[in-house]
């Protein structure tokens, strides 16, 4: 698909909606940072994005500048005590379904209820049509959020690692939750891509890369994304104040790395 007729596409010339979550099972690698800089990169290249926010403590909400305080959230939804279409929050790039910290008592209180794994998916359908992607940001664990997160996930999960240590701890454990989605809740739960991030050219040679590729490669069947994120304090400061990263520095490596990220996802994604 050429990139014209993807554009065409988010003008609703084809109609076609594309779920994919972003995972690692530890923090620090940049897994909400890149749901951020995907769903507004994508916005950019004239797609309607939602960015579904999974994660209890809520970072990629308080990126958007949204406080939940008195507002319902995923958490209602999931809980099926509020409408999606009346929860969701249209900022001025993506669309946002915000998270709190009540998030973190739906594996509790959903523990004897039948097909919980779904309640996610379930509260999508009925809104999928209306967005062309939807990317969902997992909490950084194995638990019931990002089953959920996996179940909704039709088209795939983007894997952030960061480069700076090489973060394949829990890798295995990963794969293994995978693979269980695939065999008994959806069988199109497979990683599509593994982005590197914090990358540092003064630190990890072309060497190490290929290094950690062989060690991915033991547990995914899935590519190295080709574009590397550049580790940057401008980023980690645009989430602190709520400025979206495209409205940083153009200087700042990390912008544009991002900004080559999403058009390498589109061109995958898409063919």
């Amino acid at each position: 698909m050429h990139f014209s007729e993807r554009k065409d596409m988010a003008k609703g010339k084809t109609s076609s909606n594309r779920t994919v979550a972003v995972a690692n099972r530890k923090g620090g690698c940049c897994k909400t940072t890149t749901v951020g800089a995907l769903a507004s990169g994508l916005t950019q290249q004239g797609f309607k994005v939602l960015a579904v926010d999974m994660d209890p403590q809520g970072n990629l909400t308080d990126w958007a500048g949204f406080d939940t305080e008195d507002k319902d959230t995923v958490y209602e939804v999931i809980m099926q005590r509020s409408p999606v279409n009346e929860t969701i929050v249209h900022l001025d790039r993506y669309d946002l379904l915000p998270a709190d910290a009540a998030l973190a008592n739906v594996e509790a209180e959903l523990a004897n209820v039948q097909g919980r794994e779904y309640r996610l998916r379930e509260a999508l359908d009925p809104i999928a049509s209306e967005y062309d992607f939807i990317v969902v940001d997992t909490p950084p664990n194995l638990g019931l959020l990002t089953i959920q997160s996996f179940a909704a996930a039709a088209d795939g999960v983007v894997v952030t690692t960061d480069a700076g240590s090489f973060a394949t701890k829990g890798m295995r454990d990963l794969a293994e939750s995978l693979s269980m989605t695939r065999k008994y809740i959806n069988p199109n739960a497979r990683v599509i891509g593994i982005l590197l991030t914090k990358f540092n050219p003064r630190w990890n040679t072309m060497k190490t890369m290929k290094e950690v590729t062989e060690k991915f490669s033991e547990y995914f069947d899935a590519p190295l994304y080709q574009t590397f994120i550049r580790q940057s304090v401008g980023v980690m400061t645009a989430q602190l104040e709520s400025i979206d990263i495209y409205d940083m520095d153009k200087s700042i490596g990390a912008v544009s790395d991002y900004q080559s990220f999403v058009k390498e996802f589109i061109n995958n994604i898409t063919k």
